[in-house]
């Protein structure tokens, strides 16, 4: 086979595994739009060019119990990377889009050079199938999403490739593990603990395999720590500018466990997705999860993995295949901090929502391919070899193929039901009510209403800094944090307009003199009318029986009162989304069993009842 007719290969297989990606960025383009936290990054991103860049990332909700509530994700590595299409192209999703497109095509061609310099042509082709299986597992929204909980799934699966290089000896791939470790944990704290271990022990490795001669690899340890600095230089800067600094707030959140989570119930999970291979991949179709107590079975499921990494290490050192047992050790490491990490799933006021466990796939499936190498490596099979003979690479590449075909077309989770309502209300509205609103004015944004403050309020705000505008934001409802940055807090700043974003009835402050400038239903003739039969069916359910109790006991005088409420009036709780609530922290079973239909429920009653969304332009009075 000649070498264009191999690189064609590649690219073709790259393409192949990236058609998730590509259909989901195609949906993006055609009926959504950025809003929520999604407008607020590229907002963020937007920022990133201006002469106050963002310092560090998204608002965390891991700051519960500080003095201070304003914690945020290490870094704004995210909102660097998207800058220039989203500042510069042709719009906000488009521009947001073509970006996390890009990325995610660059992770899949990291993985399979890391691959490839490890094991050969055979065990990268195996990294692109296992890649697949990670598209397919963590659902139809991730792959071209912008949010950071989805956005730095594909970056994690190349970083576990680059460190098993490293470990390997291939130490030009040193710099790029650290970047994309530090990228990966500045965006998302969940990730901060898998990222810097794998990261500190690619490092690590090196220089030991090194030791005898650190001048040879001198110039790499050079680069990879001026190349460190460069992408922490932001969250120093605000660490040391700060009051308090950022890091310091997550060091103190860290050490007081601030917040809940989910202790030895993660590890089950893990051992769930984990524990046997390819089995666990398939994809879950639930936003919210009540994790069952760890068992005994689950917790051994847990520790397969590590034990066999363990074993595979002691073996490839005795028969001194160094490079095996690096890559074995590699694995056990990144299982150990998986465990770790799993134990400590947050729950936000006693929620698990499955985004915070979604790292578990790359794991899996990388994982359970570098030790499937390492044992054919010692069983002396010839499946995995580096360099196939010319008939077995053809063979190989036609399965290959064919296998990335039809994992590409799996079926898979659509975005959740609300969101794809919040996305369409913000593709409607926000590029009508920038059109009609003067371009490079000063604003002031006001949120009024459930869906205007947790989802298209930031859209127009985006789309208002876009087109030049100065924009502050009020966001209406009382918080403890500003997310869109204190530059738009307003204070009396003198303003051209204000552009009120309302849903439901109109306030009662609304000005006389407001204009409306766009207008869309919070849901369409057919949402509406599957929202009212499912909402029949579930109070059909609870009027049968009242929900019975939950895997979790009320631990407090509150929690019991609302388990009691709910149970004496399961059809009011029901109606007014304390019946969701309490069910998704495990206190009581959910009408038919079916979590995520409960939770859908009242996230769609409150759409239902607010009927529309609309943005006003609401012109000052000057004297």
């Amino acid at each position: 086979m000649s070498h264009r007719a191999r690189r064609l290969i590649w690219v073709l297989a790259v393409m192949v595994v990236a058609l998730p990606v590509f259909r989901a960025a195609a949906d993006r383009l055609s009926h959504g739009y950025p809003e929520g936290d999604d407008a607020t990054i590229v907002l963020f991103s937007q920022d990133s060019l201006s002469h106050d860049p963002p310092l560090v990332g998204m608002v965390s909700t891991g700051g519960a119990g500080l003095e201070n509530p304003e914690l945020h994700h290490p870094g704004p590595a995210e909102f660097y990377l998207l800058a220039p299409l989203v500042r510069f192209g042709p719009g906000l999703e488009p521009g947001a889009t073509a970006s996390v497109v890009a990325l995610a095509l660059a992770s899949l061609g990291g993985l399979v050079l890391a691959l490839r310099a490890v094991g050969g042509r055979n065990l990268a082709a195996a990294g692109l199938v296992a890649s697949g299986l990670v598209l397919w597992g963590v659902g139809w929204d991730p792959p071209a999403s912008v949010w950071n909980p989805y956005v730095v799934v594909l970056p994690f699966t190349c970083l576990l490739g680059l460190t098993a290089a490293c470990a390997a000896g291939r130490v030009r791939f040193l710099p790029a593990a650290v970047i994309v470790a530090s990228a990966v944990a500045q965006t998302h704290l969940g990730y901060a603990p898998l990222s810097a271990v794998l990261a500190l022990w690619a490092v690590v490795v090196v220089v030991w395999r090194h030791r005898r001669d650190l001048a040879a690899v001198r110039g790499v340890l050079a680069m990879t720590a001026a190349l460190g600095v460069l992408i922490w230089l932001p969250p120093i800067v605000q660490q040391l500018t700060g009051h308090p600094g950022n890091l310091t707030q997550l060091a103190r959140a860290a050490a007081h466990g601030s917040g809940q989570s989910v202790g030895a119930a993660g590890l089950g999970e893990l051992g769930r997705v984990a524990g046997v291979p390819v089995a666990g991949l398939r994809p879950i179709d639930a936003l919210v999860r009540v994790l069952p107590p760890l068992s005994a079975g689950w917790a051994l499921l847990a520790a397969l993995p590590f034990g066999i990494a363990v074993g595979l290490t002691v073996v490839a050192r005795r028969r001194g295949q160094a490079d095996r047992a690096a890559v074995a050790a590699t694995v056990a490491v990144a299982y150990g901090a998986g465990a770790f990490t799993a134990s400590r799933l947050p729950l936000a006021d006693g929620v698990l929502y499955q985004y915070y466990g979604l790292w578990m796939w790359p794991l899996a499936a990388v994982g359970w391919l570098l030790l499937g190498w390492v044992w054919f490596g010692l069983s002396r099979l010839r499946l995995l070899t580096p360099e196939p003979s010319p008939r077995g690479s053809r063979a190989f590449a036609a399965v290959g193929l064919v296998l990335l075909v039809g994992i590409g077309l799996l079926p898979r989770p659509q975005p959740w039901e609300p969101w794809q309502a919040y996305r369409r209300i913000a593709h409607r509205v926000a590029p009508e009510a920038a059109r009609g609103v003067p371009r490079g004015g000063r604003y002031l944004v006001r949120f009024r209403g459930a869906t205007a403050y947790l989802s298209t309020g930031s859209a127009i705000v985006a789309d208002l800094d876009q087109a030049g505008s100065e924009v502050f934001v009020d966001p209406g409802a009382p918080t403890p944090v500003f997310p869109w940055r204190h530059f738009r807090h307003y204070d009396g700043e003198w303003i051209d307009a204000e552009i009120w974003v309302v849903s439901g009835a109109d306030p009662t402050d609304l000005p006389v003199n407001a204009r409306l400038v766009a207008s869309s239903p919070t849901l369409t003739a057919t949402e509406a009318a599957r929202q009212r039969a499912r909402s029949a069916r579930l109070e059909a359910l609870v009027r049968r029986a009242p929900p019975a109790p939950g895997p979790r006991a009320a631990t407090t005088a509150a929690e019991r009162a609302a388990v009691a409420a709910a149970r004496n009036d399961p059809l009011a709780a029901l109606r007014s989304g304390a019946l969701a609530d309490l069910a998704s922290r495990g206190l009581l079973e959910p009408p038919g069993g079916d979590l995520q239909t409960v939770v859908t429920d009242a996230r769609m009653r409150g759409l239902l009842a607010e009927g529309s969304v609309r943005v006003y332009d609401v012109a000052r009075q000057r004297s």
